[in-house]
Order: C-alpha cells, then structure tokens, then sequence
C-alpha cells in the first residue's frame, strides 16, 4: 500500500479515472478510482490500486475529500487527505463493502 503524504492534491476530475500516487520507496503506483462516499456531511473517495499483489489481492484506499478556497474567480480545488481514525476506515470501508457486495470478493483477515 502506498505510504501517502497527509495531503494529496486533485489536479484531476477523475477523467480517466486513475490517480498515480508515490509509495515511501519512491515508486508510482497507479489507482482506480472506484466510488465517492458521503457519510455524515463528509466526502469521501474509494480507490484500489491498479495492478493486484503477488496473491491476486487489492487494498482499498480511502481519502477523505476536502475542498481548498478558491481564488477570485476560480473553480475551488479538491485535496484529498489520509485518514489516521480507524474506527471511521472500519465504517466507511463497511459502506463500501455493502454498496460492492456483487462487483468484488472481499477477504476478511
């Protein structure tokens, strides 16, 4: 999984629906972007990464949405930040569980 920056900056619309993000070794790893969240006012985005580990398995990432102020006259920007609560990734990933139930197999450890 990639070891992420608390920040990360969207200069995308999810047109081709990947995002490439730096791990802690340096190393891009691509993501597809897979569904938005909403989940008490918050907004948050679901990804896995692109190519799946040696035993054919993908880790979810999950970032919550946070939106920049604009500067006179532009669109606002979106960042997306990592989430260190883990009791709200259990939730949200549970959300995304449900909501995927059909399209994915997922692996309880």
């Amino acid at each position: 999984m990639a070891d992420l920056d608390s920040v990360l900056n969207n200069d995308q619309e999810f047109e081709d629906e990947n995002l490439v993000l730096t791990n802690d070794e340096g190393i891009d790893e691509e993501f597809e972007y897979i569904d938005t969240i909403d989940y008490e006012g918050e907004e948050y985005v679901v990804f896995i990464p692109v190519e799946e580990d040696e035993e054919g398995m993908a880790e979810v990432l999950i970032l919550k949405v946070e939106e920049l102020e604009a500067e006179d006259g532009q669109e606002p920007e979106e960042q997306y930040v990592t989430i260190d609560d883990e009791d709200l990734l259990d939730k949200l990933f549970e959300i995304f569980k449900k909501d995927h139930i059909d399209e994915f197999d997922f692996f309880e450890e």
